[in-house]
């Protein structure tokens, strides 16, 4: 499936050089999802930190290349700009569905439906069962 819009976030780590790579890395061993950096955004000045959902075609190319790298909730220390280091995290990708995708998926639901249903009756059958020996 094709990909649609890309969560993600990225911090603007504080100093240069070496100082924000220490940085960007002890906050690697902190953070496991993207929602355990609000607590160290609002520390931030409003410019360092965003989170945001975008289309695919409208991420920076530089950012969208440290993207391309990286599973949901993993961290790249490798942007920068300038002498800022960037540090980009994954949250999440939404995949846009293929009509075939969609009928499959309504199958699928279709048919576990149908188990359900028909696992609850058998259960009804065995439980008003008598079941005389001779």
């Amino acid at each position: 499936p094709r990909i649609a819009s890309i969560d993600f976030a990225t911090v603007v780590l504080p100093g240069t050089g070496e100082a924000a790579l220490a940085e960007g890395q002890r906050l690697r061993s902190t953070i496991d999802v993207c929602d355990d950096l609000w607590p160290y955004a609002r520390k931030l000045p409003p410019e360092a930190f965003q989170r945001e959902t975008v289309a695919v075609g409208n991420i920076p190319s530089d950012i969208r290349r440290e993207l391309d790298n990286l599973d949901n909730d993993e961290i790249s220390l490798a942007l920068t700009r300038g002498p800022s280091r960037i540090m980009v995290m994954l949250c999440s990708r939404t995949r846009v569905l293929a009509e075939g995708d969609l009928q499959a998926l309504q199958r699928q639901l279709f048919g576990e439906r149908i188990t359900s249903y028909a696992s609850g009756f058998l259960a009804e059958l065995k439980a008003d069962a008598r079941i005389e020996r001779q």
